[in-house]
């Protein structure tokens, strides 16, 4: 996955395919990558940047084109919410909001592509036992909308 929105990560065209993925198929195997490619690239091209360029370290000689970073397995992010995940956010955080992440462009792009893909899993969510059980929880949410909607819609069969 290309992260495309800054500062918060977005699950909402993800989660629920994980969710059923691991209730047909419990014994899958989901790894999950990401890259900040689709927003840094824009970023470094930007004239503001044009001066740092030549002194970023992920500029080779005589070029100022943006090396791309790749992707990074952040598949601990999808695991299913552990007892201590739950324990930790109702001690640390009760008030349940997602603190937003570093700016990608302050602590990434100065990067080479390689120390991007080792500091990249702390630019996808700032906490991620909150990430993996609110995950879980919206993942109920849309279980319980989709059933509503169902019923509604054999409702209105039975009507007609």
């Amino acid at each position: 996955m290309q992260k495309a929105h800054q500062p918060f990560f977005f699950t909402l065209d993800f989660c629920p395919i994980l969710h059923r993925l691991r209730t047909l198929h419990p014994n899958l195997v989901l790894t999950f990558n990401i890259s900040f490619d689709t927003i840094l690239e824009p970023i470094w091209n930007d004239t503001r940047w044009e001066d740092m360029n030549q002194f970023m370290l992920t500029s080779p000689p005589n070029s100022d084109a943006y090396l791309e970073m790749g992707f990074v397995d952040v598949s601990d992010l999808i695991a299913l919410p552990t007892d201590e995940d739950r324990a930790y956010v109702a001690e640390h955080l009760a008030d349940r909001r997602m603190p937003a992440t570093p700016p990608l462009e302050e602590g990434l792009l100065s990067e080479t592509p390689a120390n991007r893909r080792v500091l990249g899993r702390h630019y996808v969510v700032k906490e991620l036992a909150l990430f993996r059980v609110l995950m879980r929880e919206h993942y109920g949410i849309y279980v319980k909308c989709e059933k509503e909607r169902k019923e509604r819609a054999a409702d209105a069969t039975t009507v007609s």
